[in-house]
């Protein structure tokens, strides 16, 4: 009797984990589809400005460079 109880129980637990899995990758392809829609009809993010970000890293290549030149003097 216990033997078929968990056995039942069993059965029960794996049919209710499928039932979840199936459930979550129905409503995940729903809702990543919908998302790419709304992305595809708005406009696109802004590219950040090239100009200061390259003064910004050649200033600080400028300031690396000094220091190792102090630091080796």
């Amino acid at each position: 009797m216990k033997k078929k109880l968990s056995v039942i129980i069993s059965v029960i637990c794996i049919i209710v984990s499928l039932g979840s899995i199936s459930g979550t990758l129905y409503y995940a392809k729903n809702h990543n589809t919908s998302s790419m829609m709304q992305q595809a009809e708005g406009t696109p993010p802004s590219m950040p400005n090239q100009g200061e970000n390259s003064q910004n890293n050649e200033s600080n290549q400028q300031d690396s460079s000094q220091n190792n030149k102090s630091s080796n003097d």
